[in-house]
């Protein structure tokens, strides 16, 4: 049922709504940093992508140019879901200025780590200045993996909450 008004700024009649409700949000088991080369950049302070608490954050390792220095590929936060699930969106908090980022959605999360089982990308952005919310249209998974291809201006990138619904 839609409702009306033909533009005279009347509210719908009760019991009518205008909008669409957003999608529950999703159960987020685990986070891990999901690399391909080298150690793990902070990997003690993952959780706090996920704790509900923006004042605490998740950060690369500073390297010397925005595109990790030669050292990888690219870098990521791997988030392993209470079950499959329909995904719509993955908000990102973040305050780096210029980062750009790919997310994929799986059904797991391989071990070892390797691009392959990930697939194509379901959603990317570049040149993100601060938060941003990724449209994953609909994907069903038990796995998400945020992807950063480039570091931003400061050569390093700051997470400090992920949801997905």
């Amino acid at each position: 049922i839609v409702a009306s008004d033909h533009g005279s700024g009347s509210k719908p009649p009760l019991g009518l709504s205008t909008s669409v409700p957003a999608a529950p949000p999703v159960v987020i088991q685990n986070v891990s940093v999901f690399h391909l080369e080298r150690d793990a950049d902070q990997s003690g302070r993952v959780g706090n992508t996920i704790d509900g608490n923006p004042d605490t954050a998740w950060q690369t390792d500073i390297y010397n140019n925005s595109t990790f220095a030669g050292l990888r590929h690219g870098l990521g936060l791997a988030f392993t879901l209470a079950s499959s699930q329909a995904l719509h969106q993955l908000s990102v908090t973040s305050p780096t200025v210029g980062w750009s980022a790919e997310v994929f959605v799986a059904n797991g999360v391989p071990d070892p780590p390797t691009m392959a089982p990930w697939g194509t990308p379901v959603a990317a952005h570049q040149g993100i200045d601060g938060s941003t919310v990724f449209d994953l249209s609909g994907h069903r998974g038990t796995a998400i993996l945020l992807w950063i291809t480039n570091l931003g201006s400061t050569d390093q990138t700051t997470i400090q909450e992920v949801t997905a619904s």
